[in-house]
C-alpha cells in the first residue's frame, strides 16, 4: 500500500483579487444568463478493470499529481487558466494563478 498521507488545505475567505479578467474584454449582454460549467483537473490515475471492481471503502487510488502540483480548470475540454487547491466555507476552491493565452 502506499504511504497516504492527508493533507492541509489553505482556508480562503474574501480573498484579495487581481483587475485581470479570465477572458478579454467582450459584450456579453446577450451571455450573461448562460451557465457553463467548468472542469478542475486534479489529477488521474489508470486501474485495470478487476481492480476497480474489486475497491474496497477506505481505500486510496493514488493520482498522477503532486500536491503542490497546479490544478487546472476547464471549459469544453480546453485548459483555461490554473491555480492551486483551497478550501472556501468548508468545500474545495481553486484560487487561480494563471490565466492561459488564448
Amino acid at each position: 500500500m502506499n504511504n497516504k498521507q492527508e493533507i492541509e488545505l489553505t482556508e480562503i475567505n474574501n480573498a484579495p483579487t487581481s483587475d485581470e479578467n479570465l477572458f478579454k474584454k467582450v459584450d456579453l449582454s446577450l451571455l450573461k444568463g448562460v451557465n457553463v460549467e467548468l472542469e478542475a483537473v486534479v489529477g488521474k490515475t489508470t486501474i485495470a478493470v478487476n481492480s476497480l471492481f474489486a475497491l474496497k471503502k477506505g481505500e486510496v487510488l493514488p493520482l498522477d499529481q503532486a500536491v503542490n502540483d497546479e490544478i487546472y480548470l476547464k471549459l469544453n475540454n480546453e485548459i483555461i487558466a490554473s491555480g492551486r487547491l483551497v478550501a472556501v466555507d468548508g468545500c474545495f476552491g481553486i484560487e487561480i494563478t494563471s490565466i492561459s493565452e488564448s
